[in-house]
C-alpha cells in the first residue's frame, strides 16, 4: 500500500513496533553489506507529488534517524541545490 500508515493530517506519526524492528533489521544487514535496495524511494516520491508542496529555500535540513535509507534523497533528485546533513542516534 502507498504510505499505509500516513494520516491525510498529519503524515506518519507511528508506525507498528513489528513494522519498526524489522526495518532495523535490514538497516543492519546493509550497513553489514548483506544487501542493498531501495526503499521505495519512487513510491514515495509519487505519493508526495515530487514533494512540490515545499519552498523554495529549505536552508540547510536535518535529518534525523536516516539510516541508510534517507528519505531526504528523493527529494534530492529535483533539488540539487539542498544542503543536507543526517543524524542516526545509535
Amino acid at each position: 500500500a502507498v504510505l499505509c500508515f500516513s494520516h491525510a493530517s498529519y503524515g506518519v506519526a507511528v508506525v507498528p513496533r513489528a513494522v519498526w524492528a524489522l526495518a532495523q533489521e535490514h538497516a543492519r544487514e546493509i550497513w553489514r553489506g548483506v544487501w542493498m535496495e531501495e526503499d521505495r524511494i519512487e513510491e514515495h516520491r509519487r505519493a508526495f507529488r515530487s514533494y512540490a508542496c515545499l519552498p523554495l529555500d529549505l536552508g540547510h535540513v536535518l535529518e534525523v534517524g536516516a539510516g541508510p535509507w534517507t528519505q531526504t534523497r528523493a527529494i534530492l533528485h529535483t533539488r540539487p541545490d539542498l544542503h543536507v546533513s543526517t543524524l542516526n542516534p545509535k
